[in-house]
């Protein structure tokens, strides 16, 4: 339920068997909080910088090897606690609110797409991808040159995503199971990619245990961010936010459903970034900055 509060925009959506009562005293912990703090969800807009490609062309010609990319690159920005926003082929017509875009084996791929792709890296967009990313046209054609063969030395090309376990693919699979869904080996490589496009401009860094999990919206003048502790029957602690602000803040709010208060934390302020510590996350908590 966390999840879909932080990830949701607050729709809990299902909440399982109705007739199955075990976890109804936790559901309606978390039903409660929504309904009590609507703001903090209702007409909110994402303020990551990073967006991921799920191409309908490439995932309907192979559901393998672009899916599993695809997988790999949500993982790793998962655990490195980078909040990003999954991006559809409608999307590309405007990418200007993202510093960079990544395309994870986005083998395929129309001449109009690449066109709008290269489009935004002329405006000053970064581009990050992988494999056989811009292999194929939109019919699984293979193209006499890579589509972004002109453009090698304005892109970040990530050659192999190096999987921990190797994807073995049944007919009857229609999806990826959670067995596979590890960081790669290489993950690093890709958030360091990431971080060094980014550099003095990426909005948030926090130094967190791993397991946290965060997201990063905004409305209006008011910054929230969602963070959620996926470490079952475990507290993380001791979180260190450092947090790039346009306008400068008065006070950072910590409400969370596994506490009773709302709770008021203290920050400094560094050039055009605030520094906040937060002690520790039961389950979820949100901090609201305004």
């Amino acid at each position: 339920m966390a999840e879909n509060l932080a990830f949701n925009q607050g729709n809990i959506g299902n909440l399982g068997y109705i007739l199955n009562t075990e976890g109804w005293p936790c559901r309606k912990k978390y039903i409660d909080f929504r309904i009590k703090n609507k703001e903090l969800y209702e007409n909110t807009y994402s303020l990551a910088q990073v967006g991921v490609l799920e191409s309908y062309y490439s995932l309907a010609y192979n559901r393998v090897d672009p899916y599993y990319s695809n997988v790999a690159i949500i993982q790793s920005l998962i655990a490195s606690m980078i909040p990003f926003d999954i991006v559809l082929d409608k999307d590309l017509k405007d990418l200007s609110k993202y510093s960079i875009l990544i395309l994870p084996n986005i083998e395929c791929l129309s001449d109009e797409q690449v066109k709008d792709i290269l489009k935004y890296v002329k405006g000053g967009g970064n581009l990050i991808i992988t494999e056989k990313t811009g292999e194929y046209n939109e019919w699984y054609r293979k193209r006499e040159r890579n589509a972004f063969s002109d453009f090698m030395n304005k892109i970040k090309y990530i050659k192999e995503i190096k999987h921990k376990v190797p994807y073995s693919y049944k007919i009857e699979d229609w999806y990826i199971d959670p067995k596979y869904w590890n960081l790669p080996e290489n993950y690093k490589e890709i958030v360091n990619a990431i971080n060094d496009l980014l550099k003095d401009e990426k909005i948030i860094d926090i130094k967190a245990p791993y397991g946290t999990i965060v997201e990063l919206l905004g409305k209006d003048d008011v910054i929230i961010l969602h963070l959620i502790n996926a470490n079952v029957n475990k507290r993380i602690k001791n979180i260190k936010v450092s947090l790039r602000v346009n306008k400068k803040k008065s006070k950072i709010e910590l409400i969370s459903p596994d506490e009773d208060k709302t709770k008021e934390t203290e920050f400094k302020v560094k050039g055009n970034k605030i520094l906040f510590n937060i002690n520790s996350v039961d389950t979820y908590k949100v901090c609201v900055i305004r």
